[in-house]
């Protein structure tokens, strides 16, 4: 039988001060609308299930705010190089809380805990590999081998951009597989790469999100409740698109002396 886990936040008890709302105005540091179900969550934090259908939030954070935000700096001049740490940070941090949660709630062998706990995402097929073996999730799912070839290089650039300064190691040209630098080169990157490098940990982290939720299934009841209110408000916006449209006046210009 298939299981829901659910977060339930509760902040500490906060000292009184008389310029703060107390009681039930009291305002945590995160607002969210669940986009499964629609339910208006206010936590403590930034990642957490929702608490009216047990869906994570984590994947919404990332598609919506941590990668444009990435994306948007990258535009207006920011270094690539930066943006490509950034975001293998953020899926670093993505899948650290996916796995947090499954190591807690599944039994496993130590050896395997503890590998799983101290996963980094510097060797992406070995984390695959670890997901697969231990949870049956494929985060490459869909993925051509070019794309993980990709990916794997982006990740590794990533760590030598980090302990290296930029600067091409042994250990690049082993793991890699990037046969265009040689060793001691300083590697560059471009804004199409980070783009690249991002749309792939975007297609990575749902494959996480959907595998996750085929392991804990969320409350199905909300969110069936708000596909149908979803369904009803489209109806009723082309209806008033359709009204709209037939109300135009649409007569051809006499012209003079008709």
């Amino acid at each position: 039988m298939k299981s829901i886990i659910v977060q339930f936040v509760c902040p500490a008890p906060a000292q009184h001060n008389p310029g703060q709302p107390q009681g039930k105005n009291l305002r945590q540091n995160q607002q969210f609308n669940c986009s499964a179900c629609g339910e208006y969550n206010d936590i403590l934090g930034r990642f957490a299930y929702c608490t009216g259908c047990g869906t994570r939030n984590d994947i919404d954070e990332l598609v919506d705010n941590i990668i444009p935000a990435i994306r948007a700096d990258l535009k207006c001049g920011g270094i690539p190089s930066n943006s490509l740490k950034d975001i293998g940070s953020a899926f670093d941090i993505f899948v650290g809380q996916y796995t947090d949660q499954l190591i807690k709630n599944r039994p496993m062998r130590s050896m395997r805990c503890e590998r799983i706990r101290k996963m980094r995402l510097r060797d992406l097929v070995a984390t695959r590999r670890e997901l697969i073996g231990g949870f049956d999730i494929d985060i490459c799912e869909g993925l051509t081998e070019g794309d993980i070839g990709t990916a794997t290089r982006m990740f590794q650039r990533r760590h030598v951009y980090e302990h290296n300064g930029g600067e091409v190691d042994e250990k690049y040209l082993r793991d890699s597989g990037d046969t265009s630098v040689r060793l001691k080169q300083t590697i560059r990157e471009t804004q199409g790469d980070v783009h690249e490098f991002a749309n792939l940990v975007l297609r990575m982290a749902k494959n996480f999100h959907r595998g996750f939720h085929d392991i804990y299934e969320p409350i199905r009841g909300p969110i069936e409740r708000h596909e149908v209110e979803k369904k009803r408000l489209e109806s009723m916006r082309r209806a008033t698109e359709r009204d709209d449209i037939s109300q135009v006046h649409t007569a051809k210009p006499r012209l003079h002396g008709q």
